[in-house]
């Protein structure tokens, strides 16, 4: 056998090996927390946010979790912005498909904005501070490299409608993009 055939069948070898030995963290009482800087593209206007965001999930079953997120937006990159202000907060379920340490979900998560819009000519010079309800609907991978950290990417719809403005279109839904390290810790012992 030659030397390159060896070192391809030892690589082989070992690496069944390691993945025998490999531990499952992705299981329930899995929480997961994250903080990153987030771009979201308007789909109603021809603007780019920035946002910090934020999210934990607890794996409550194998397959579902609940999942919280907040977004505050930093700034965007139009000299006059839709949004002054914005804070979003969302809550709910995940549904998720994991091989090993590989986790994939969706999510469906009713929340709420509190905004102020830049040209908000609604009240005239004062800035009206709104509560707007809304949902998002997200989809993701992460990949849990040890117990206590995971790589993520996140796709995330963000519904929202500025009702009472007098511009035309109040629409202000976004995409977001989202990924990074995530933490976590396992709440439960593993059987």
């Amino acid at each position: 056998m030659g030397k390159t055939k060896i070192i391809v069948l030892f690589i082989i070898l070992s690496s069944g090996m390691v993945s025998a030995q490999e531990s499952i963290y992705v299981r329930p009482g899995l929480i997961t927390s994250t903080a990153t800087i987030s771009p979201s593209l308007m789909l109603n206007r021809k603007e780019v946010n920035y946002y910090v965001t934020g999210f934990w999930h607890v794996r409550i079953d194998k397959n579902l979790s609940f999942r919280g997120e907040g977004h505050y937006l930093t700034g965007g990159n139009r000299d006059i912005p839709y949004f002054r202000n914005n804070f979003r907060a969302h809550f709910g379920v995940q549904y998720h498909k994991s091989v090993k340490n590989f986790d994939s979900y969706i999510g469906f998560m009713p929340g709420f904005s509190i905004l102020q819009l830049t040209d908000d000519r609604s009240i005239g010079d004062q800035q009206m501070t709104r509560f707007v309800p809304g949902f998002s609907a997200n989809i993701g991978v992460s990949y849990y490299v040890w117990k206590y950290f995971n790589f993520f990417a996140n796709v995330t719809y963000l519904n929202t409608t500025a009702r009472g403005v007098t511009q035309t279109n109040n629409r202000a839904d976004e995409l977001m993009i989202s990924a990074g390290i995530g933490f976590n810790i396992n709440a439960k012992k593993e059987r």
